[in-house]
């Protein structure tokens, strides 16, 4: 769902407005996990534990980021405000304060002040470092990875798209990994071999994504087919919900390039 969203709206905005929804959503995907809610127009919800992490409104010239921060967020806030642009403690002081909290409609027309409102959202909820894989998978969207198949098993349809799209013929019974983060002892990887893993272990890196070198050959050998890609490659067989479900999870390519674009830290 959430790139069959973005995709509907290339070429509808203006390339400012296009950027900063990248960047949001680059930084967001991966640093948090959350239920992607698209209306199907103009709204997009990220959601976490029956919470609202962030809302986006998309028009054509100006993402709208709807932030809402409760009593001890905005105790938080303002004993860092001074540390923000004008813009944003201009729209936290005019923003309206209800029971549930201060609603700040953000309104962003060209990328100049993404990472004060990333930092919003930080100092909602402290961002993940390992929620993307070393090569920029989502393991959590993954259906061979271990929770996953015990919460649902659906790797039959993962080998049936992993055959059509990768080429790879793998029985379901055999598709089981606890991910390249995995240090607990007997730590299965169906890649046990990954080289992508191997090469940003010893640079002492979080992911490719920090690497001066990307994207390089090694990274090559684990890049994932991005929706276009799979539109293309799938052909009468594309579904975009099948996107979502099997194949979102290994686009790390594009992951990555909407990542590098925001240089954020995580606040202390």
């Amino acid at each position: 769902m959430l790139e069959s969203a973005i995709q509907s709206w290339r070429g509808r905005l203006s390339e400012e407005a296009f950027d900063v929804l990248e960047r949001i959503v680059g930084y967001v995907d991966a640093h948090y996990v959350t239920h992607v809610v698209f209306n199907g127009v103009n709204e997009l919800k990220f959601r976490r534990s029956g919470k609202t992490l962030l809302t986006l409104y998309i028009e054509e010239q100006s993402i709208t980021a709807l932030v809402i921060f409760g009593k001890q967020e905005r105790l938080n806030y303002e004993a860092v405000q001074a540390s923000f642009s004008e813009f944003i403690q201009n729209y936290y002081r005019e923003s309206n304060t209800y029971h549930d909290g201060k609603w700040m409609f953000i309104r962003l027309h060209d990328p100049e002040y993404v990472h004060d409102v990333l930092r919003l959202v930080q100092i909602k909820k402290k961002p993940d470092q390992r929620v993307i894989s070393m090569c920029g998978y989502r393991c959590d969207l993954c259906k061979a990875h271990s929770r996953n198949i015990r919460k649902s098993d659906q790797r039959e349809g993962l080998a049936w798209m992993w055959r059509l799209y990768y080429g790879l013929d793998e029985e379901p019974g055999s598709m089981y990994c606890d991910g390249c983060r995995a240090r607990r002892k007997g730590a299965i990887r169906i890649d046990a071999g990954c080289p992508v893993r191997d090469c940003v272990l010893q640079r002492s890196l979080n992911s490719c994504g920090d690497c001066p070198d990307y994207p390089c050959p090694v990274f090559a050998e684990r890049e994932g087919l991005c929706f276009q890609q799979a539109r293309d490659k799938g052909g009468d067989y594309f579904y975009e919900d099948d996107f979502g479900l099997f194949l979102r999870a290994f686009d790390n390519r594009t992951r990555l390039d909407r990542l590098r674009k925001v240089n954020l830290h995580p606040t202390p």
